[in-house]
């Protein structure tokens, strides 16, 4: 009996028109990587072991917004290869989600015959695809016009976006949550296209 702990990596389009998925749990190594996945040749889950897996996309209030299936035994749905490799791209995603925090559960279920354990993936993701868009748009201004224009606007999103990523990345959700709420603030005063 082997466990899986599984790890997804999720990335935004530049254009905030799409998600991808790409699951980086790796192969299953004895040394530094027990929990991997297994292939035909190594122990461990393999592709075979799958019964559902699932992508749900929650809002910071636990809510549902996206439930993916990745693969699915009784539907024959399946975005999997035929064996395991290191990284596992899944379909691009046609969503578009403003703005903000979301949390990412990764939900691999196997069958009961295959004695295996899972544990899932939970995680959270930014989404500041318009805050960077803005950021730039507030630069492109003052360049564009640096006479009538003032770069403090500019000055100051770019530093509440790198505050929001660097609150994002040391796990400050709260603080990041209200660094967003800021920039967009100041995004929507900044907005008056003249």
């Amino acid at each position: 009996m082997a466990t899986l702990t599984p790890i997804l990596q999720v990335c935004s389009g530049n254009n905030c028109d799409k998600l991808t998925f790409t699951d980086i749990t790796g192969l299953y190594n004895a040394s530094n990587n027990t929990e991997g996945w297994g292939t035909s040749e190594l122990s461990g889950v393999t592709i075979d072991d799958l019964r559902k897996v699932t992508i749900t996309i929650k809002d910071l209030d636990g809510d549902e917004l996206y439930v993916l299936t990745i693969f699915d035994s009784e539907a024959s749905i399946s975005q999997y290869p035929s064996d395991a490799l290191d990284e596992m791209e899944f379909n691009d995603y046609s969503i578009s989600l403003p703005d903000g925090i979301y949390q990412i559960v990764y939900n691999v279920d196997v069958t009961e015959e295959s004695g295996h354990t899972v544990n899932d993936y939970t995680n959270y993701f930014l989404q500041d695809c318009a805050a960077k868009n803005c950021v730039q748009d507030l630069w492109v201004a003052f360049f564009s016009s640096p006479c009538d224009t003032s770069d403090e606007a500019a000055k100051e999103a770019e530093s509440l976006l790198y505050g929001l990523q660097a609150s994002f990345e040391c796990h400050n959700i709260q603080e990041a949550a209200k660094i967003l709420s800021t920039l967009n603030k100041i995004c929507k005063i900044n907005n008056c296209n003249c």
